[in-house]
């Protein structure tokens, strides 16, 4: 049965486009988190990146943390009797 959502991110090569179009963080935001965060919490043992997705901001947090934990929640299907699938990847 057709799902009637459409999906863009179907088809061949569509992994290679996202990643090619895909923008990349700099690691000066990553460092405003990091002083943020140690500005109430001197040694940063962990950080949860939410919503992972690709998990481009989950590598960049490991230079600052000395673990990252990386969540993603995916809707498997689409509407009653479909379930949500979640998760979790660690880097130390």
């Amino acid at each position: 049965m057709d799902s009637p959502i459409p999906s863009l991110f179907v088809g061949e090569g569509v992994s290679a486009d996202y990643a090619l179009h895909r923008h990349s963080y700099s690691d000066e935001i990553f460092q405003f988190i990091s002083d943020y965060c140690r500005k109430t919490i001197q040694d940063l043992d962990l950080a949860v990146d939410v919503g992972c997705g690709p998990g481009n901001s989950t590598v960049g947090f490991t230079k600052h943390f000395k673990q990252v934990r990386a969540t993603l929640t995916v809707d498997v299907g689409c509407g009653p009797g479909n379930s949500t699938v979640g998760f979790t990847k660690y880097f130390k």
